[in-house]
């Protein structure tokens, strides 16, 4: 299974060190021509570790290139939700802080890596 993870500064590196690829509709359709399984979180990490006043929103993508490439391959869509997680943690900051916070904590994470063009990292 891939994981696909969202844009942004501070995020995908480590997620692309275990696997995960970069949101994108031609990256999705790559891995399902390949007949990969892949977990796409709508919001992503925007959404996950929201900032103040953002609790309680999904924060979906207008985009809907996702959903005709999964139609295209025939492939299995399984909505899910999580109750309660704004409830759970209290986000003390912004997502690229906290996230720069992880890896100079994790030894085995990878600093922050020049990026190459998103087309080309699957």
């Amino acid at each position: 299974m891939r994981r696909m993870s969202d844009e942004g500064e501070g995020r995908n590196s480590t997620f692309e060190t275990f696997g995960a690829v970069p949101v994108t509709p031609r990256n999705i359709f790559k891995l399902l021509q390949k007949g990969e399984m892949t977990l796409l979180f709508p919001g992503g990490m925007k959404e996950a570790l929201h900032g103040p006043g953002e609790e309680y929103q999904v924060m979906w993508p207008e985009q809907t290139d996702f959903v005709r490439v999964a139609a295209r391959f025939g492939a299995v869509v399984v909505p899910f939700g999580g109750v309660g997680a704004d409830d759970s943690v209290h986000v003390l900051g912004k997502q690229d802080e906290l996230m720069e916070r992880l890896r100079s904590a994790v030894p085995f994470l990878p600093p922050e890596q020049p990026r190459k063009p998103k087309e080309d990292r699957l």
